[in-house]
């Protein structure tokens, strides 16, 4: 009976403690002064500089060249395979060029992405919400929805559409696989980079390092782009 009392108070100790926590963690960014909020505010320029790097992206998907490679069949479609064009490679090497060329020729700073960097992420957040349910509703006006449950909440973030794309190649799981994450993260440390070196004049080891992992990283994920088709997650899960 002490052993059960015993276990009763340590669940209680621990459900006051998770409430503890959870109201620090509401109440911290109000306690966040002006600066932090500012800083996270996702303003016009950053707006402007996330969607055009979307947008470039998704016309260097459709134009530049690449390979064509045939999806898993499809069990629900008697077994129709879609088509995928993979260039994250060209367009990877391309992005770097024409960042590299506006920022050493003063027309466009790459360093705008860490001067920048809260109200972008702010900005990448919103727009990932607004596209995800841009994405769902358009599946179920056009009937397009795949295993739902009738549970709004989970099907949402589960994913309606298995497949979705915009025309006959931008489809938009493959397109937020590599070109979104990996790029920005490559993009935001070589900028990083390059703010120490005209701060300071020099590159550190240690900078150096964490640079060439995030080339070697987002390189491979651009170089093995077709290895993703065949994956379970393009296949199977929904977006």
């Amino acid at each position: 009976m002490e052993d059960i009392c015993n276990s009763k108070r340590d669940q209680r100790r621990g459900s006051l403690l998770l409430i503890e926590w959870l109201l620090m963690s509401q109440r911290y960014p109000l306690t966040c002064d002006r600066c932090s909020l500012k800083g996270a505010t996702p303003t016009l320029s950053a707006w402007l500089f996330y969607w055009v790097f979307i947008v470039m992206e998704g016309i260097f998907y459709v134009t530049l060249p690449g390979i064509q490679v045939k999806g898993n069949p499809m069990r629900h479609d008697h077994g129709r395979r879609l088509p995928y064009h993979c260039n994250a490679l060209w367009s990877f090497y391309l992005t770097t060029v024409l960042a590299l060329g506006l920022h050493f020729s003063g027309l466009f700073k790459l360093t705008f992405l860490i001067d920048h960097f809260g109200s972008i992420m702010s900005v990448a957040i919103i727009s990932g919400f607004i596209v995800s349910i841009a994405v769902f509703a358009y599946a179920l006006i056009t009937g397009t929805e795949h295993k739902m449950t009738g549970y709004w909440v989970y099907d949402f973030f589960m994913g309606a559409p298995l497949n979705p794309r915009i025309g006959k190649w931008l489809d938009l799981k493959m397109f937020a696989e590599v070109r979104i994450p990996w790029f920005i993260l490559f993009f935001t440390t070589l900028a990083a980079t390059l703010r120490q070196y005209e701060t300071y004049g020099y590159v550190t080891p240690q900078m150096g390092v964490v640079l060439l992992g995030h080339y070697l990283y987002a390189n491979a994920c651009a170089k093995a782009e077709e290895c993703i088709v065949p994956t379970w997650y393009v296949s199977l899960s929904q977006e």
